[in-house]
Formats: C-alpha cells, sequence, structure tokens
C-alpha cells in the first residue's frame, strides 16, 4: 500500500512546517470558538459550523491526515467567503482578501506534507526493517 506522503523532513524544514501547521490550525480552532460565541440563539447551522472549525483546526495542528484535513479546511474558507453561502447575521463571512491566506495555506500544507513533527509522521512514517542472519538469538 502507497503511504498518503512522499517524505517527512525534519530539521529546519520540519519546524517551519510545524509553524505553519500550528499557525493555521490554531487560527481556524479559534475562529471556530468565536463563531461558537456569536452563535447564540440562531439555530443548529452556525453550531455545526463552529464544531467542524474547531475540528479541522485541532487537526491541522496536530497534523493528522494532512490531505483530508486541510484540503476540507480550504474548501470550508473558500465557502465562507462565498455571501450567498455564508450568512450575514452570524458575522461568519470572511472578506475576500482574507481568505487568499486562509484557503493559501492548507494547500501549501496538502502539497508539503505534514512534516517530521506531526502525528502523521509518527502513524505513516519510515520504519526501520531489520533482517537478522537466520539464526536463533535466543540459543
Amino acid at each position: 500500500m502507497q503511504r498518503p506522503f512522499c517524505s517527512f523532513p525534519g530539521g529546519w524544514l520540519g519546524i517551519g512546517l510545524g509553524v505553519l501547521r500550528l499557525v493555521a490550525g490554531i487560527d481556524a480552532t479559534l475562529r471556530g470558538v468565536r463563531l461558537l460565541a456569536l452563535a447564540g440563539g440562531h439555530g443548529t447551522s452556525p453550531w455545526l459550523l463552529a464544531w467542524a472549525e474547531i475540528f479541522l483546526g485541532s487537526g491541522i495542528a496536530v497534523g493528522i491526515l494532512t490531505p483530508v484535513f486541510n484540503t476540507l479546511a480550504a474548501l470550508f474558507f473558500l465557502c465562507s467567503a462565498i455571501p450567498c453561502v455564508s450568512s450575514q447575521a452570524f458575522e461568519f463571512s470572511i472578506d475576500a482578501f482574507a481568505v487568499i491566506p486562509l484557503v493559501s495555506i492548507p494547500i501549501a500544507l496538502v502539497f508539503t506534507g505534514p512534516g517530521a513533527y506531526s502525528l502523521d509522521a509518527r502513524l505513516f512514517g519510515p520504519r526501520e526493517i531489520v533482517i537478522t542472519s537466520g539464526e536463533d538469538p535466543a540459543r
């Protein structure tokens, strides 16, 4: 089975990807918390959007299933910039220029991968295979 990522860069590049993931994830999570606070009694739609954003932001921050979470986050932010999709009553719409970094950062993370300091690296990262000489080491 092919891995969903081609490499897990470490060193400074891995640290940079980790910082980028943390900033994007924390931003999305805080946007979800803000939306949750503004939702009040406006029905279930803002609550679902808020919890979806918190869930996506948390997944991005820890680096789990990077292609899935970041693709969904990019689509989520792109749709939230469309006035007919987002509702002005919930103060959820995003300015057209503010959506550019919100969409481009998750897309960049999809293409670069999660980095060595992520849950994806722990779950799907490189494995070491040790081949012994065939002798039983217990004897």
